[in-house]
């Protein structure tokens, strides 16, 4: 890319080009919001990212493997706003922040756009587009849908390997052929980065008798506990408890998806995550279990440390909290009859921790 000038770089508004980039799509209004508020999110935590990349730039002390890490933390933290997490998201984040991170270096980064707000803008147009479309493959999944066919912009934009697949329909679990590439949808990054960037193209998703399902967007149902995540159609509507509907959406979803944790607490809770690693030996089935039993009533105190400790069974279960129903095992011991357990009576006898209590 040429160097550009700082002037073109302070007049480029990132709210317009978002606005502008999904406005042609053919897409319902409200998936086109969707791909917009995902690229506002998305260009937040880029932003933060890029200034972390031009601070170690400047003082020449530039730390790949933990720009990447946290690009990869935050970029998963987004992307699961807006789709539930799988396979498809998580191999999405991986190779992502990758690729990110690698073209990155490869740069002259004396050249101010590759820590710019038109380069985060940029790249969370595209990180919406890609999400949201694993995002509709689940939903249309769920909803039954059991065929799907590939529309493009049908403008003189549309790159010609993207044009020779508009209109082709395949079974929802076969690939379109892209190119000399596979992929299961438009924006299918996993498969080929070369064909997702700046990819406008878009699915209708069909049912057996071959009617377009309403995918719509992924409506957030919020409680006081901000817990509650629904798939819906376009025709759906949203119901938000009233203690929270008029605070902002990104407030909402931002909330929801940290488990109501304060920043500090999330932050804690992130550093707690790298340095501890899960316990190994544990099923699929202990851990949705213990993962429940973790999730009622945790304590202020638990909430603040990001730490949780829990007799379940014939164990203690310690873990770390990292908001709605996030948590890593980090240490899991019998349960001795003849101290934990009264040291449980004992303290709710004087309403405290009886070994602190000072007679």
């Amino acid at each position: 890319m040429a160097q550009m000038s700082i002037d073109e770089l302070n007049s480029f508004d990132a709210e317009e080009y978002i606005e502008d980039y999904f406005k042609p799509m053919r897409i319902s209004e409200d998936r086109k919001e969707e791909r917009q508020d995902a690229a506002k999110d998305f260009r937040d935590i880029l932003l933060l990212i890029l200034a972390l990349i031009a601070i170690e730039y400047e003082k020449n002390l530039l730390d790949w493997p933990y720009i990447q890490n946290q690009f990869r933390t935050e970029l998963l933290r987004v992307s699961l706003m807006y789709a539930a997490d799988s396979e498809a998201i998580q191999d999405y984040v991986n190779s992502k922040s990758y690729e990110f991170v690698q073209i990155t270096q490869e740069q002259d980064l004396s050249d101010p756009y590759w820590t710019s707000d038109m380069r985060a803008t940029h790249e969370a147009v595209n990180e919406a587009n890609d999400v949201i479309a694993i995002s509709e493959m689940q939903r249309a999944e769920m909803m039954g849908a059991v065929s799907k066919r590939w529309k493009t912009e049908r403008d003189d934009r549309v790159r010609p390997t993207h044009r020779a697949v508009d209109g082709v329909t395949k079974a929802i679990d076969e690939m379109f052929n892209v190119g000399k590439d596979l992929m299961r949808f438009p924006h299918d990054w996993y498969y080929s980065a070369k064909e997702s960037y700046n990819c406008r193209c878009g699915l209708d998703y069909l049912d057996e008798k071959g009617k377009v399902i309403l995918v719509g967007k992924m409506r957030e149902e919020v409680n006081k506990t901000y817990n509650k995540v629904q798939f819906t159609n376009a025709d759906d509507s949203i119901t938000i408890n009233k203690e929270v509907e008029n605070r902002p959406k990104q407030f909402v979803r931002a909330r929801f998806a940290t488990g109501n944790m304060s920043p500090e607490e999330y932050a804690r809770a992130v550093e707690l995550w790298k340095r501890y690693p899960e316990v190994k030996g544990l099923t699929a089935a202990e851990k949705e279990h213990v993962y429940e039993e973790l999730d009622n009533n945790l304590t202020a105190e638990e909430k603040s440390l990001c730490l949780v400790r829990r007799p379940i069974g014939d164990y203690w279960y310690k873990a770390i909290n990292k908001g709605h129903n996030q948590y890593k095992i980090i240490d899991k011991t019998p349960i001795d009859p003849y101290e934990d357990i009264m040291d449980e009576i004992y303290s709710e006898a004087v309403g405290r921790d009886w070994k602190k209590y000072d007679f």
